[in-house]
């Protein structure tokens, strides 16, 4: 393995095992998984920080995410929640995090039976699944 990847190796570990603890309490426990927004106090969290940075790391798929971005007939506005806390001015409240994380669950929604269906068909013209 060259030199660049050792160094990255466990960092890349860390994002997946985060990856995969998120993906899991929203497929286990829906209605219970909150974002982890930067705490300000007891009773309020910082606004910005964690819809900012959801809202850019969607310019790196632009066009899956532009029914998602713009709403759509059949998406709505399931992002909504989270495109008004990125312009809120007063810190976030529990509330806020509980409309964020149903926004999540739904935009989960929305892309995993595109992923599911991806799988099933690449599995079925690979040559070493027909055997």
């Amino acid at each position: 393995m060259p030199n660049g990847m050792r160094e990255w190796g466990p960092q890349v570990m860390i994002s997946a095992r985060w990856y995969n603890r998120i993906s899991a309490s929203l497929a286990e426990t829906p209605g219970k998984h909150r974002p982890r927004f930067s705490q300000v106090n007891a009773q309020t969290y910082d606004s910005m920080d964690w819809p900012v940075g959801f809202l850019l790391r969607t310019d790196f798929a632009e066009k899956q995410w532009r029914p998602v971005i713009r709403g759509h007939a059949v998406t709505g506005d399931i992002i909504g929640p989270i495109r008004e806390l990125s312009y809120a001015t007063e810190p976030a409240t529990l509330a806020d995090a509980a409309a964020v994380a149903a926004a999540i669950v739904k935009i989960r929604g929305y892309f995993m039976p595109k992923r599911a269906k991806q799988k099933f068909c690449k599995r079925q013209a690979d040559p070493i699944w027909r055997r």
